[in-house]
């Protein structure tokens, strides 16, 4: 009885070398052996001798090896990870700028792109806590499935501040989220958060940006005056159209006079006049 167990362990023992045994590493030689999943990178792992006389096998988190059989092995690329975002967020074209004001009846418009189907009883538009379903959306308010553009039609009864938020949730759970707090029009004109950039400025390098945000369309004019208060440049934007719409505006000076010449270095002074009221001020510094 002894004499046999020790003969089948030696057979074992036999077996198991010539299917895996290497005087240098690890070899294998069945015919298949499945390796599935992914995970860190193997790549400095070798199978030596028994297939094909060495080949690496490496995983990562962006390729499936499927197989390896009768000395090839074959990979997969991993199906790509599901994704959705929400871009281009505008009221009536513009892009939107936290703390704008707007007028009611506005269109807020937003692009939605997802790697999978949108959900649309999970997605939602919320304006001052009164969440809209996409599937809901009606009228001035809709959402393309095909485009994945989403318009909504802003009916604000109140003036002061409110609040936006849109989330997107596709079918696999994922999903995206942007919020905006504005305010509504008042009857007060207002011009607020007056930047001007870059700030000091070299007109040889580009033109000089000036935002602003007005309460209501209205009319403005931009002056300009050098250190000892000459006006050297004046510009007018009409009301509602580009400079003189409610919201956020944004114009440029070039750093040339109104006679076409560049300034020279030196402190400038801005005025913005809005519906013939003097509304806002800055200083640009002009160093080249």
């Amino acid at each position: 009885m002894r004499k046999l167990f020790i003969f089948v362990i030696v057979l074992i023992w036999a077996l198991s070398a010539a299917s895996f045994g290497s005087e240098d590493g690890v070899s294998i030689s069945p015919s298949q052996l499945i390796l599935t999943g992914s995970g860190k990178n193997y790549s400095n792992n070798y199978v030596n001798n028994g297939i094909a006389g060495g080949v690496a096998i490496g995983f990562s988190t962006s390729l499936n090896y499927v197989s390896v059989a009768n000395g090839e092995v074959t990979q997969v690329a991993a199906s790509a990870s599901s994704s959705i975002s929400i871009t281009e967020v505008k009221i009536n074209g513009k892009s939107v700028v936290d703390g704008d004001f707007i007028s009611s009846g506005n269109i807020l418009t937003a692009s939605i792109a997802t790697t999978d189907t949108i959900d649309l009883n999970l997605s939602l538009i919320t304006l001052d806590g009164n969440s809209f379903k996409f599937s809901d959306l009606s009228g001035n308010s809709s959402y393309d499935t095909s485009t994945g553009k989403l318009s909504f039609q802003l009916d604000i009864t109140t003036n002061g501040s409110h609040s936006i938020l849109i989330k997107a949730v596709n079918d696999t759970g994922n999903s995206d989220s942007v919020s905006y707090s504005f305010n509504s029009n008042s009857d007060d004109l207002v011009v607020s958060n007056l930047l001007v950039y870059p700030n000091p400025f070299n007109p040889n390098n580009g033109s000089l940006t000036i935002s602003y945000q007005l309460s209501k369309n209205s009319n403005v004019s931009v002056f300009i005056f050098d250190a000892i208060g000459r006006l050297i440049y004046r510009q007018n934007y009409t009301l509602g159209q580009d400079g003189g719409r409610v919201g956020y505006n944004e114009v440029l000076w070039d750093g040339k006079t109104g006679m076409g010449n560049i300034v020279g270095n030196d402190i400038y002074f801005l005025r913005i006049v809005v519906d013939g009221k003097p509304l806002g001020k800055a200083k640009i510094a002009v160093i080249k």
